[in-house]
């Protein structure tokens, strides 16, 4: 953002506004794959999530069946 707001205000002819563009364009890149990291972390806690639920749902028919067969 402060970069961005740097390249707003610098005249397109000043002697830095290439590094501005390429300072701003690497930040943007690496926003993007923090962003990527964080959605496949949230999916492998969403997985992980799953296979708990699958697990307990298995665990409690499995007893549930055990019950009924000892009745």
């Amino acid at each position: 953002m402060c970069v961005q707001r740097l390249l707003d205000n610098t005249p397109s002819a000043h002697r830095d506004y290439e590094q501005l563009q390429q300072a701003e364009r690497t930040i943007h890149k690496l926003a993007v794959k923090i962003n990527s990291v964080k959605e496949s972390k949230h999916e492998e806690d969403l997985q992980e999530t799953l296979k708990k639920l699958e697990l307990l749902l298995i665990t409690d028919v499995f007893t549930t069946c055990l019950t009924i067969i000892a009745r």
